[in-house]
């Protein structure tokens, strides 16, 4: 899933849109289209530029962000499919598809997991109810073998991007998902503490 701009310096809207992506945030990227290049921005980078474009040194090619990351599962999930209608596994463990209209597509040819048929039909006003599963280092966006001092970095960037006394949301909805991403943030970072005390 990802959020395309042409020639992107700031854009107010980009800040809303990639905070509504992060319902699906492991799986979800902002793609800039310039005469020379294609950029692709992380959404944890885009929410704390604030709607600027960030720094091009934040950036990866789309060329090494779909043969690196993506086909890497850096960014995406095995759960997660589209053929007409967006469907994903929760994290309550319940599949659930929306209608969801895509006007810009980039195609790549991958066949979709078999479903069984029972997945959960939502409206696209639901979305935002039902994340993506995530376990808690996808969350952090820790690699394996991760150390305290790593886990507790990890957490402090996405406090830096999602805590509201670091952004400047005014509208109410976009602060609902703030604080449960927050929420989340901190669900995963309490959970993973535990393993470094000491006995």
């Amino acid at each position: 899933m990802f959020q395309s701009k042409k020639d992107w310096a700031f854009d107010q809207n980009i800040l809303a849109q990639s905070i509504k992506l992060t319902n699906w945030r492991e799986a979800a990227f902002v793609l800039n289209f310039t005469d020379r290049e294609y950029q692709a921005f992380d959404l944890d980078t885009v929410i704390a530029a604030k709607g600027n474009k960030p720094a091009a040194e934040k950036s990866s090619s789309l060329e090494s962000f779909l043969g690196q990351d993506f086909l890497d599962c850096i960014v995406g999930d095995v759960n997660l499919s589209y053929d007409s209608k967006l469907r994903w596994l929760t994290m309550n463990g319940e599949f659930v598809v929306t209608k969801f209209s895509i006007p810009h597509k980039i195609g790549l040819k991958i066949t979709a997991p078999n479903t069984d048929g029972n997945d959960r039909n939502i409206l696209n006003s639901e979305v935002f109810h039902y994340r993506m599963d995530s376990s808690p280092e996808e969350l952090l966006s820790l690699g394996y073998g991760y150390t305290e001092a790593e886990l507790r970095k990890a957490r402090a960037k996405v406090a830096k991007s999602f805590h509201l006394d670091t952004t400047d949301v005014k509208d109410d909805f976009l602060i609902q998902l703030q604080n449960m991403r927050m929420q989340e943030f901190n669900n995963a970072f309490d959970e993973l503490k535990v393993k470094f005390k000491k006995p």
